[in-house]
């Protein structure tokens, strides 16, 4: 029954996933489409802009991902780690990594997943991997936030290897 009911959201996140692609390609202000589907779905506008980047990669860029969300294969949130790896891929590239994806989604999690799809982009795109891994290590920080209770958190954007270290 557990399984069944995951197979169930997960297509229903496939309808709403086409249905806000669709409302975001027929709006005539696309600035304010994310606006409406925070409106009309009750949650944030940030929350909506993710969704409406999201549908419409799925939609254009991801249509294998987008099958296996509709068969129940994954969930959005699974499909989210394929769609947020391809980002800075060119579309044809987004379409070799999605289609290289087929089969590697059934039974994993969004973890494996996205480090699944990383493995593809760098296989797809090394030099632009390369480049994007080296801007990244141009913006590496450590930060300290005070919590509540006498608690602070550490936060730290490391290179791998330093962070291992």
């Amino acid at each position: 029954m557990m399984r069944d009911a995951e197979v169930a959201r997960s297509r229903a996140e496939a309808v709403q996933v086409r249905a806000v692609a669709r409302f975001a390609a027929l709006s005539e202000e696309p600035r304010g489409v994310a606006a409406e589907v925070a409106l009309t779905l009750a949650t944030t506008e940030h929350r909506a802009q993710r969704m409406v980047a999201h549908a419409q990669a799925l939609t254009s860029r991801l249509p294998a991902t987008l099958v296996a969300l509709d068969a129940g294969t994954i969930d959005a949130y699974k499909a989210s780690k394929v769609v947020d790896a391809t980002n800075p891929l060119s579309d044809e590239q987004a379409a070799a990594v999605d289609a290289a994806m087929v089969g590697r989604l059934d039974g994993r999690n969004p973890s494996s997943i996205r480090r699944a799809a990383v493995r593809q982009v760098v296989a797809v795109d090394p030099d632009g991997h390369a480049e994007r891994a080296r801007k990244r290590r141009l913006e590496r920080s450590v930060q300290l936030v005070h919590q509540d209770d006498a608690m602070s958190t550490l936060i730290a954007d490391l290179p791998a290897e330093t962070a291992t270290a």
